[in-house]
């Protein structure tokens, strides 16, 4: 079974100056990047308070990331697509197969203490006859004077 995390984020690079030529170091990566797996996602950053009040907003409104256009630079996170729908089926599929097999198991188990919980009552009958006629045989043999 395939274990892949879902939408996993990597912090890439950050200070990428917003301008003609960060962007096009941004565009270039993405020309290479493996997009059947993978997303670049561009977050902005700088003053966010200077931004957030010339915008007439609190202050705090922009504490994860400016909108680019006001940004001075840039930081760049490489996401992983989330699973496809024929992913996610075949994911699926193995997990519940995984499921049978566990509760097979479980249950060949569960028999399995079973059978050796009986044999076990058995056995400890079985001393427990054994203990008393020994017993009986003890006390017998001390009354005869043996």
């Amino acid at each position: 079974m395939k274990t892949k995390k879902k939408n996993t984020s990597r912090y890439l690079m950050n200070g990428i100056p917003n301008n003609e030529e960060g962007l096009a170091l941004i565009d270039e990566m993405n020309k290479y990047l493996n997009k059947d797996q993978y997303v670049i996602k561009k977050r902005g950053s700088g003053s966010r308070v200077k931004v957030a009040k010339a915008l007439g907003e609190h202050p705090r409104s922009y504490d994860n990331g400016i909108p680019l256009k006001y940004a001075e630079t840039i930081r760049v996170y490489i996401e992983s697509k989330p699973f496809s729908e024929f992913e996610i089926k075949q994911n699926t599929l193995e997990t519940n197969q995984r499921i049978d097999e566990l509760r097979r198991l479980n249950s060949d188990l569960y028999r399995r203490v079973a059978e050796l919980y009986h044999k076990l009552v058995t056995i400890r009958s079985t001393l427990k006859v054994i203990c008393e006629e020994d017993t009986s045989n003890l006390i017998a043999d001390f009354h005869l004077g043996g």
